[in-house]
């Protein structure tokens, strides 16, 4: 800085000096002292002190941003002191069923995958329609199973991996069907009544047409199985919920559940607020002492009418997931039914070191393999949220083979991604506990752990 001005004076003091000099002679001028203290010391400081103001200006501005930034930062980074003082608000929930699916394969198959570098692969289908080489994740599986004129439609693809989620948890379901039934048996006549009427449950080699139910037996109380559909906000405007809806009841009345006891709610997220509204949710089932809960996430973007308004994106890679699993609160028992894994929500928490302390997991010698078991749902690839990610697994002996971005295969379709990386940290193999992190909520640390009775 002092260079700088020194450099610039001078350069002032060369050019007033030349232009003085060559002015007095041509006008025969005879400078006394004054002049020359006036022209050749004071002129080229005023000229000096004028032309560092804005410089100067800009320097103290900029510094007045980056504090500026540095607190936004900071608040973001620390929550509240106050809030920071709160106890850690634990909230246990019982994992029944999970299932994943992708163009990466299935469940755990998608890690041995991610591993052996499989990524998006030229869709044949969308660049011969689009006229444009287009990279996709498209699951396969779904054109096998979908007609011609379906499969480059979102919607019919969509509803199909919401029923297939359906299918690959109805061993669970089952299970969960004889309960509600059993339970109403129990607890409500009317209920009762309409179970005895259900076809599911009639005994077609009955000798009359009295229906003889043997005596109910006093059980863990199951009022309601609620079914939460995940969906991308960009398709709410054209998603026909009546009719998945009507294909939803079809199949849970084939399993003998009656409609009294279902309810199915659907939810249109963005990558804004999708993991914030899937922690509210968890709350809200840990209030849930009598239901259980089948949570399905379903995005496809392969889709021609979808990819027609994504072209201002540079290579755009458009993908296709779907996932699921069945929760409850840990008070919840099923007859039939254990629990695989316990997921405990530590809420009021920035710091992943005092959650592992006080579940006794902060010993060093439990992380020195290199086998990862932490997702991180969102995207960490800036500054801010790499400064979270690694304030709040400071002081741990977590390292960086120990994390997987859940966001990197799913190309640029993103609005359900942190969801499906939760769904991705209930089938990463952890020696003690799997963790998925987002640094949306830093003060909210989630972890799955084997269940134990």
């Amino acid at each position: 800085m002092v260079k700088k001005v020194i450099a610039l004076f001078f350069s002032i003091l060369c050019a007033v000096s030349l232009i003085m000099i060559f002015y007095w002679k041509d006008s025969h001028f005879d400078p006394n002292l004054k002049d020359l203290l006036i022209y050749f010391i004071c002129l080229p400081l005023l000229l000096t002190a004028l032309g560092i103001l804005p410089f100067i200006a800009i320097v103290q501005y900029n510094k007045y941003q980056k504090n500026k930034q540095e607190q936004l930062d900071k608040k973001q980074i620390e929550p509240a002191v106050v809030e920071q003082k709160k106890p850690i608000e634990w909230i246990n929930l019982n994992l029944y069923s999970t299932s994943l699916q992708h163009a990466l394969g299935e469940n755990e198959a998608i890690f041995q995958n991610i591993s052996g570098g499989i990524s998006a692969q030229l869709d044949a289908l969308l660049s011969e329609n689009l006229q444009a080489g287009i990279l996709s994740y498209r699951i396969e599986e779904l054109d096998q199973a979908l007609d011609e004129q379906q499969q480059n439609n979102a919607i019919y693809r969509i509803n199909h991996m919401i029923l297939n989620q359906l299918e690959l948890n109805q061993e669970a379901l089952i299970v969960i069907a004889d309960q509600l039934k059993q339970s109403a048996l129990f607890y409500d006549s009317q209920q009762a009544y309409a179970y005895k009427m259900h076809p599911k449950w009639i005994d077609p080699n009955a000798a009359s047409e009295e229906i003889d139910t043997p005596p109910a037996k006093p059980m863990q109380r199951l009022n309601y199985l609620n079914i939460h559909i995940f969906l991308s906000k960009q398709i709410q405007s054209i998603w026909d919920e009546s009719t998945c809806s009507e294909e939803i009841e079809m199949f849970i009345d084939n399993l003998g559940i009656i409609s009294q006891q279902l309810r199915i709610h659907f939810h249109y997220f963005d990558s804004q607020n999708s993991y914030l509204a899937l922690l509210d949710l968890f709350k809200h089932i840990a209030h849930q002492n009598h239901e259980v809960s089948l949570l399905v996430v379903a995005d496809s973007e392969i889709d021609e009418q979808i990819l027609t308004t994504k072209f201002e994106i540079q290579h755009y890679i458009p993908s296709e997931f779907s996932s699921s699993c069945c929760l409850s609160h840990e008070s919840v028992t099923l007859d039939e039914l254990e629990p695989i894994q316990t997921l405990q929500l530590a809420l009021n928490e920035s710091q992943f070191a005092q959650v592992l302390k006080e579940l006794q997991l902060d010993d060093d010698e439990l992380y020195e393999h290199d086998s990862p078991f932490i997702v991180v749902s969102n995207d960490v690839f800036n500054i801010k949220n790499q400064k979270i990610l690694a304030q709040n697994f400071a002081d741990t002996a977590i390292a960086s083979q120990h994390f997987i971005y859940g966001s990197l295969f799913l190309g640029h379709s993103q609005d359900l991604a942190e969801i499906f990386g939760f769904m991705l940290g209930t089938h990463l193999s952890g020696e003690n506990f799997t963790s998925v992190y987002n640094t949306k909520n830093p003060s909210a640390q989630l972890l799955l752990r084997p269940f134990s009775a």
